[in-house]
């Protein structure tokens, strides 16, 4: 896998499309109903802007369309700068939704019920139901069916877009997407807040036939400490395929990564499992040191991805990941016993492999 992750070029259009339903001038008038957005865009805001630790961050030199693996020492080496790619898109996807809400509320301001639908001249409605400033909800149907849906109860936030309803064309083929996304946020405090996020539906490419084509990503904060777990889904990731592949047990690969880290730097685990894992206990026999044990047919006198020196003797867990730099077969050193322990978020937050491939996004036809 050379590490692409696929264009975000649908998040734009997210941004704009939709949103072009007119407001009658006695709107403002007969308002009964005004969701109190300031403060959910607040929280979104902050948590967007913290939720990935500082030493997790993406350094200025690396994009989402560039090499994330240049300058590493390999496949393994690579994963902490693939993690850091996956929490950046996910950061991407909790702005996006903050942008939104403002976005619906800027359009319409006050609504003229507590629910009700407004429509648009070219077909856009939007759904809406105002139970008190703090609870409410927004569906916005495109013509091709419902494309955004907004469901905030007090300080939980849920959002889920379903891009191929879209009515901006977007181009074929090579890569593009995710094509659904659903974030929820909890947010209890500045120190205490959790994100959990599933990108799903991004379309094989021939220049990276082996990139995920989904992934969902969970933070949850713990004064002020990031508990973290990235999961993939990659369904052509073993053997030579292409995109024409159809994926089977045999090309289906699912990358784990717990992490708890704050600004200075981030504990790591990694795991690289099959789809016949049922049971998260399993996890410990799956460890990056027992890629050629687990995966034989991959690896050659212990050996893989060009490397001389057997992996389980250079790559173990946990890792350590300092801004740019990155050790193997250590804990951080920190202040903080949740990073120096670690203490990684609980195992049931895990999603098993079949689980995570099954997972969709679905939304409501109506509130």
């Amino acid at each position: 896998m050379t590490s692409r992750i696929q264009t975000l070029s649908f998040v734009t259009l997210l941004v704009t499309a939709s949103l072009s339903c007119d407001k009658k001038e006695d709107d403002d008038a007969a308002a009964t109903s005004t969701p109190d957005v300031a403060t959910a865009t607040t929280n979104i805001d902050f948590v967007s802007d913290n939720m990935v630790p500082g030493s997790l961050i993406l350094s200025t030199s690396l994009n989402l369309e560039g090499n994330p693996c240049e300058g590493t020492d390999g496949f393994f080496d690579c994963q902490p700068q693939l993690l850091k790619l996956y929490l950046g898109m996910g950061k991407s996807m909790v702005e996006m939704s903050s942008t939104m809400i403002t976005q619906i509320t800027e359009t319409f301001g006050s609504f003229p019920d507590e629910k009700g639908t407004l429509e648009g001249d070219d077909g856009t409605t939007v759904d809406y139901e105002i139970t008190s400033d703090t609870v409410f909800k927004f569906l916005i149907h495109s013509t091709k069916g419902p494309f955004m849906h907004l469901d905030v109860a007090d300080n939980v936030y849920k959002i889920k877009f379903d891009g191929a309803n879209s009515d901006e064309e977007e181009g074929e083929g090579d890569g593009g997407g995710p094509a659904s996304v659903e974030t929820t946020i909890t947010y209890t405090d500045e120190n205490n807040f959790e994100v959990d996020l599933f990108l799903d539906g991004m379309e094989c490419s021939g220049n990276d036939v082996q990139a995920p084509a989904s992934i969902a990503i969970n933070i949850k904060y713990v004064e002020g400490v990031a508990q973290g777990k990235a999961m993939m889904y990659l369904p052509r990731w073993l053997g030579n395929n292409t995109c024409e592949t159809t994926p089977t047990a045999e090309t289906k690969m699912f990358i784990y990564t717990d992490f708890a880290g704050d600004s200075t730097n981030t504990t790591g685990a990694l795991y690289m499992v099959k789809n016949t894992i049922s049971d998260v206990s399993a996890f410990s026999d799956w460890e990056v040191a027992d890629f050629c044990t687990n995966f034989s047919s991959q690896c050659q006198n212990g050996a893989a991805f060009g490397e001389q020196t057997p992996i389980a003797d250079r790559y173990k867990n946990n890792f350590c990941v300092t801004t740019d730099d990155v050790e193997w077969a250590t804990t951080c050193t920190s202040s903080s016993t949740l990073i120096s322990t670690p203490t990684f978020s609980a195992a049931s937050t895990w999603i098993l492999p079949t689980d995570l491939e099954a997972r969709d996004v679905t939304l409501p036809s109506a509130l």
